[in-house]
């Protein structure tokens, strides 16, 4: 009987130790999220594609004081900015990849979308 719950035991610990070294590590976009993006990363696509300040405060949610103070003080984004600054970016990526062009691609995500109400 003792031997049966020593098995038990042992299949447990290695079923247990299995599926710890299949949990995956998180994506390194998503570490990077967490940990904010750094502010010459945002810098180098704000001057990619010529975005004004106002507007990229607008598209990451955040104040254009707070953007001011980031640049001058070289901060990391907050988490929930990284992620709307990293979402920005994939969907600039994919419309320069359709449109075979970023700066066309930047025109028109620019322009009014019927499909979004108008929304640009």
């Amino acid at each position: 009987m003792a031997e049966l719950g020593r098995r038990r035991i042992r299949r447990r610990a290695e079923h247990d130790a299995s599926r710890e070294a299949s949990v995956a590590k998180p994506p390194k976009e998503i570490i990077s999220i967490r940990r904010g993006f750094g502010w010459e990363k945002v810098a180098h696509f704000q001057k990619t594609y010529g975005l004004k300040d106002k507007r990229l405060a607008q598209i990451i949610g955040i104040g254009d004081r707070t953007l001011s103070r980031h640049r001058a003080n070289e901060e990391r984004l907050d988490p929930v900015a990284s992620d709307r600054f990293y979402r920005t970016q994939e969907v600039v990526a994919l419309a320069a990849r359709v449109f075979e062009d970023a700066l066309e691609a930047m025109q028109w995500l620019r322009r009014p979308q019927p499909g979004l109400a108008g929304m640009v």
